[in-house]
């Protein structure tokens, strides 16, 4: 894991231990590592015109800071970057700047090694910030790196593989991300769900060794509310978690199939979110709710033509097994609304392929009728 700190020297006062990274206003493609005369090193590389950067070049140039050092194998450097001569990002304010650069470093420095047999003996060890000096800089950087570690254990989550990520699993690395934190962890399990009466959720997971549960996430950073009470009335988000989706008795393409583990990254996605919410002690009422089950193929599989009986009292007929995301969320939905009636629900889902070939991986699908939230 990458150390990021700050340091209230210049470039040219610390150790020749670490490579200094030098931005220059010439084209983003250009760069070169030398040695300057006190034995360090120096890495120069082409940041653009410092008048034309957007929010999207500084995101950019941050992470390819980072992927130069690994290309290099710089073991620790140090950097010394602020918004001035940049109108754009002059226009954010040096607090979004340092919490943006500290969120990007975070996340360029992120790898998933945790099945290679055999690991690289290079690590980038240490990043060095220079350049940020007042209080509330000091917290915007210290707040992008909760939000950015907590992105990155979604992203570990995420990508664990199905076997080693089954519902019940799911659970246990929901109570570890949210140790210590404000936040209180419940699960409810197979028996819970079924005297509950979530059909659709037992539908979707019956068929698995590892049944299915409802995992709940609660963070009460305004007080828990009196019920009925609606100016403390939480937020509620839902993430969809089906740690493995085989596709049920419609199975899915082979081609398709070696990345469905990750069909539970809308429930990563907010068991990230209520571990950042909880670090940064929010002053909002927030409720997480997860549900966890495995679509897969046995005898006690849900079959094409099957009717569910959901939460709400819904009968549902399943016409595709392989259309099960919709199904876990409804009756997560209704559970939200009975027990914490939400001013708002929130879902994430990696609900269908159909928004990646509507909008390429460059943009992620949001639909909402509430114009509020739009």
């Amino acid at each position: 894991m990458t150390k990021i700190t700050l340091i209230n020297k210049k470039l040219n006062e610390l150790p020749k231990k670490y490579c200094r990274i030098v931005l220059t206003e010439d084209k983003p493609s250009w760069h070169r590592l030398v040695e300057i005369k006190d034995g360090a090193l120096e890495y120069r590389m082409g940041a653009g015109k410092r008048k034309d950067a957007t929010v999207r070049t500084y995101r950019t140039l941050v992470r390819s800071i980072v992927q130069a050092a690994k290309a290099h194998q710089l073991e620790e450097i140090a950097i010394h970057i602020g918004p001035m001569g940049c109108p754009k990002l002059e226009e954010k304010g040096s607090e979004w700047f340092f919490r943006t650069l500290a969120e990007n470093l975070s996340l360029a420095a992120y790898e998933f090694t945790k099945y290679k047999s055999k690991k690289s003996k290079y690590t980038l060890k240490e990043i060095l910030v220079c350049g940020v000096e007042t209080a509330a800089e000091k917290r915007s950087f210290s707040a992008g790196l909760t939000v950015a570690e907590a992105a990155n254990i979604t992203r570990d989550i995420a990508n664990t593989s199905g076997e080693d990520m089954t519902p019940s699993k799911l659970a246990n690395a929901t109570r570890t991300a949210l140790k210590g934190t404000k936040a209180q962890v419940k699960v409810l399990n197979y028996s819970a769900i079924k005297k509950l009466k979530m059909g659709l959720l037992e539908a979707v997971g019956k068929g698995a060794t590892d049944k299915p549960n409802l995992i709940i996430i609660e963070y009460w950073g305004a007080g828990k509310p009196k019920k009925g009470e609606k100016k403390r009335a939480p937020i509620a988000l839902i993430g969809k978690g089906i740690t493995y989706d085989s596709g049920g008795l419609n199975v899915k393409p082979s081609g398709a199939m070696h990345e469905m583990h990750m069909d539970m990254s809308g429930g990563a996605a907010m068991i990230g979110t209520m571990r950042a919410i909880a670090k940064l002690g929010l002053k909002k009422n927030v409720v997480a709710l997860i549900p966890a089950a495995e679509n897969s193929i046995s005898a006690e599989s849900m079959r094409a033509g099957d009717i569910a009986v959901s939460m709400s009292g819904k009968t549902v007929e399943i016409l595709h097994t392989d259309a099960e995301g919709r199904l876990v969320l409804a009756d997560a939905m209704t559970y939200a609304q009975k027990y914490y009636q939400p001013k708002v629900i929130l879902d994430a889902a990696t609900l269908t392929g159909a928004a990646l070939v509507a909008l390429g991986q460059q943009t992620s699908a949001v639909m909402t009728k509430h114009e509020d939230l739009q």
